[in-house]
């Protein structure tokens, strides 16, 4: 499994629902983390 794969698998654990909306949204992972760990 590659290292973007399991850091993706912990984000969406962390987040849960809102990961998917919000990658849904923004296809960038940066964004994405930013917007789990501050949002």
């Amino acid at each position: 499994m590659k290292q973007n794969d399991i850091s993706r698998k912990m984000i969406f654990y962390l987040c849960g629902i809102p990961f998917l909306i919000i990658r849904h949204h923004y296809k960038d992972d940066k964004i994405v983390i930013e917007v789990c760990a501050f949002g």
